[in-house]
């Protein structure tokens, strides 16, 4: 979880993570999508009645990261 003012870099913070992950363990499945995108899905599985499909997407990962969670 990081938090802080605006322009402070997080979500430079938050992609030296992902590739940090991914070239220490290239095993390693990251998801990284804004949490504008994340909702976009959600609704999606919602409207369409996909949500196991919507679950098993990020059951799935080792990490997964939301930016902009406002």
């Amino acid at each position: 979880f990081l938090y802080s003012a605006v322009g402070l870099g997080k979500t430079h913070l938050m992609h030296a993570i992902a590739w940090q992950i991914k070239k220490n363990r290239p095993d390693r499945k990251v998801i990284y999508l804004s949490a504008e995108k994340f909702m976009y899905q959600f609704v999606r599985a919602l409207r369409f009645k996909d949500t196991v499909a919507f679950k098993d997407q990020f059951r799935s990962v080792d990490v997964l990261m939301i930016d902009d969670v406002q």
